[in-house]
């Protein structure tokens, strides 16, 4: 009387590894084996032992037969998963299964044969893929003020980590670990009426989730104060008089922006300055300006304008000072040589008389 022998009717390359997700649901066959016995008796595949033995899922596979995966073999049997219980990565990350065969002789096989389930974990999924923002009065939004719930959920109740990024990149906001989105700082001087967050998740077994765009408006934002009315080229000549107007830009905004003045060269701030209040503002020649000054000949002036929480976008005037053609100037003007009466030598020959 011959043994039998297990044998997998779809045999696995290496290990007989099978996997299941932590909410697995639904009645599953996992594998599927078959116990030849050479005498062709009837033979009986037992589930002999789960390691771990407790837990709320250790009852939870079953060997049953002719489970209909492999027609025309005899003695087919499949492991089978049943949803009677809930797997939890967090205590068991893997189920080791025992079984054994016998046949109606009383034959065993020689060696029982193991099956390995390991567990992929729930993915901690947003609730929406997208979402709509509104921040309302966004100029008295202040540090710490709760702007979106952008929080994902795991099954287990895993502990979740979140990440942030914006669109324009800024600091003025953080995602805390309750994932909602808060101000990080007082919105009074963020001079924009609109940004969009890209949110991360994840717990501590599953690669990052997302991410999740969030596209936030955002309602009485203090405005940048805007400058039209420059940004060109200037040929200046080098007579030009102090305070002749090189450039004359308008400045729109709420409230009476300071406008400043920086040049490059650094040196050539001593030339030029700003002159008005109001909508409507200059640039001026501060100082003589000088051709032969070849490290000044050439200066980009800009130009930006602050409410004192935000800044304008800088304009520019382009200035290219221009030679003027001058009179000679002798120096000095009169010139008188003496000498005694008689022969002297210069660098030209000259005779008395």
């Amino acid at each position: 009387m011959a043994a039998p022998v297990f044998r997998f009717v779809k045999q696995p390359v290496l290990d007989p590894v099978y996997e299941l997700t932590e909410n697995q649901q639904r009645i599953q066959d996992v594998a599927f084996l078959d116990c030849t016995d050479m005498d062709n008796d009837d033979v009986v595949v037992k589930l002999d032992a789960v390691d771990p033995s407790t837990g709320s899922c250790s009852k939870c596979f079953q060997a049953y037969p002719n489970c209909g995966a492999a027609p025309g073999i005899h003695n087919s049997f499949c492991l089978r998963f049943l949803p009677i219980g809930t797997f939890n990565y967090r205590t068991t990350e893997e189920y080791t299964l025992t079984f054994s065969c016998t046949d109606t002789n009383g034959g065993a096989a020689l060696q029982p044969y193991k099956i390995y389930i390991r567990l992929v974990p729930n993915t901690p999924p947003f609730f929406s893929t997208t979402g709509i923002a509104t921040v309302a009065n966004t100029k008295s939004t202040t540090a710490g003020d709760s702007l979106y719930n952008a929080a994902c959920f795991d099954l287990n109740g895993d502990t979740l980590q979140y990440g942030m990024t914006t669109d324009p990149d800024t600091d003025y906001f953080r995602i805390d670990a309750d994932g909602m989105i808060r101000a990080a700082r007082d919105l009074n001087s963020l001079c924009r009426n609109s940004i969009t967050f890209f949110v991360t998740c994840k717990d501590s077994f599953n690669d990052v989730v997302g991410p999740t765009t969030i596209q936030a408006s955002l309602e009485g934002a203090n405005d940048q104060p805007s400058i039209t009315g420059i940004n060109y080229n200037k040929d200046v000549p080098e007579d030009s008089p102090v305070g002749t107007v090189l450039g004359t830009f308008s400045v729109d905004d709420d409230s009476d922006p300071s406008c400043r003045i920086a040049t490059n060269p650094p040196d050539s701030l001593q030339y030029y300055d700003l002159d008005g209040t109001g909508d409507e503002r200059s640039i001026v020649v501060r100082s003589a300006l000088n051709y032969e000054q070849t490290q000044t000949r050439v200066t980009n002036v800009t130009v930006i304008c602050s409410d004192g929480l935000c800044s304008s976008s800088p304009g520019y005037l382009y200035v290219r000072v221009t030679d003027v053609n001058e009179p000679i100037d002798l120096n000095p003007k009169n010139f008188i040589l003496s000498s005694y009466e008689g022969r002297v030598s210069t660098s030209n020959e000259i005779k008395s008389k």
